[in-house]
């Protein structure tokens, strides 16, 4: 199993948010941390080609501000707080 820290910038409006969370993988595999944020807020859409989602006619952008693998022990101690 492996523990990853995913952070996304969000952007509502003139509102713009960064959001963290703790996640786990199977095996070997990575934290697929485009697909989470496309999926965010329903399906998103990468309009422009630069990483950047865009939900509800373009009124939310959610993008990939940092993805990292962490240990178990940091994980445990995450998914507490956040």
């Amino acid at each position: 199993m492996r523990y990853w820290f995913v952070k996304l910038e969000i952007q509502s409006g003139e509102y713009s948010v960064t959001t963290s969370s703790a996640h786990s993988t199977r095996g070997t595999e990575e934290f697929d941390a485009e697909d989470y944020a496309k999926n965010y807020w329903n399906e998103g859409e990468d309009t422009y080609n630069d990483g950047t989602y865009y939900f509800d006619c373009g009124c939310v952008a959610c993008k990939v501000y940092d993805c990292f693998e962490i240990t178990k022990q940091e994980h445990k101690v995450l998914v507490k707080y956040l």
